[in-house]
């Protein structure tokens, strides 16, 4: 389009980040792993966080995924939550149940159905969760 300059991609920037699971007790992390690409205002990103074991199943709180590389527009509370293909630590009954997500600008919670939590009693105590979060800030 006319009018557009070189400065286009200026804003472009790929790292790494460490995703942690927020307002539960986790004794053990085998793995956290994270990569995010910043393309201007939009941030992309994929990650996996295994529980080698100790995961607080009992917790009734919200699965809450945190540690995003950069904090984002919640204005809208939308950001995009795929699920890997390795996926353990969530039962499959919570798998199946998830319809959309919680987006608070520095973290992302997983929902089912009519905007109802997933909640750590919907995992197991032990497993891996493998996803990518698209959002934008």
């Amino acid at each position: 389009a006319s009018g557009m300059s070189s400065e286009l991609l200026d804003s472009y920037e790929e790292g790494t980040w460490t995703p942690v699971f927020q307002n539960v007790t986790v004794s053990t992390y085998g793995h956290q792993s994270g990569r995010y690409t910043k393309v201007g205002r939009f941030v992309y990103c994929v990650g996996q966080i295994t529980v080698d074991g100790g995961l607080d199943n009992t917790d009734g709180s919200a699965v809450n995924i945190g540690g995003l590389p950069f904090n984002g527009d919640n204005s809208h509370d939308a950001a995009h939550l795929t699920l890997g293909r390795y996926t353990s630590i969530l039962t499959q009954a919570a798998i199946d149940s998830f319809t959309n997500v919680r987006f608070n600008g520095d973290s992302i919670w997983p929902y089912e159905g009519n905007n109802d939590d997933i909640t750590y009693t919907n995992c197991n105590s032990s497993g891996i969760l493998q996803f990518a979060i698209s959002y934008a800030m």
